[in-house]
């Protein structure tokens, strides 16, 4: 076996930010020697965030199923990657409730209306007020729960 044993953040068509069909990436674990994987695509609803709305759950599942069909020696889990679960759990928790998730991944995509991936977040702070601001969201985040994973916390 080459790799990881597993890889359990992995987004595909059904995110705003990824293009591969979970058969593509079904196709490409097999042939790593994967022996799990886990789809987790986006589930953002902040309203400036470009990928807000973008998820569909039910076509999701409707992938996920054919490809448990399709790739029966491959373990595939349900997943999800909820930004800023702590601050949209109103318009998440009833997606969540809706299907049975494997794992949800906690982001932090955001601090208040501030992306902390774009230049502009590190512009408005000094290096240690950056740092300061987004490990403050991201204890309030932690401290809100309704995740098992939390996603790229060493974004700093």
């Amino acid at each position: 076996m080459t790799g990881l044993p597993f890889d359990y953040h992995t987004h595909t068509h059904h995110s705003c930010d990824a293009h591969n069909t979970m058969a593509e990436m079904c196709c490409q674990a097999v042939s790593l020697g994967l022996g799990e994987i886990a789809f987790t695509d986006h589930l953002d609803v902040h309203p400036l965030d470009s990928c807000s709305g973008f998820y569909r759950p039910g076509a999701f599942w409707a992938d996920l199923e054919a490809c448990r069909v399709a790739f029966p020696t491959l373990t595939i889990r349900a997943g999800v990657e909820v930004g800023e679960i702590h601050r949209f759990s109103a318009e998440v928790t009833p997606i969540l409730q809706a299907h049975p998730y494997d794992l949800v991944i906690g982001s932090l995509h955001w601090v208040g209306d501030d992306a902390t991936f774009q230049c502009s977040y590190f512009e408005q702070r000094n290096a240690d007020q950056a740092a300061l601001d987004y490990f403050a969201e991201l204890e309030r985040m932690v401290h809100h729960g309704g995740f098992e994973i939390i996603g790229h916390f060493d974004f700093f």
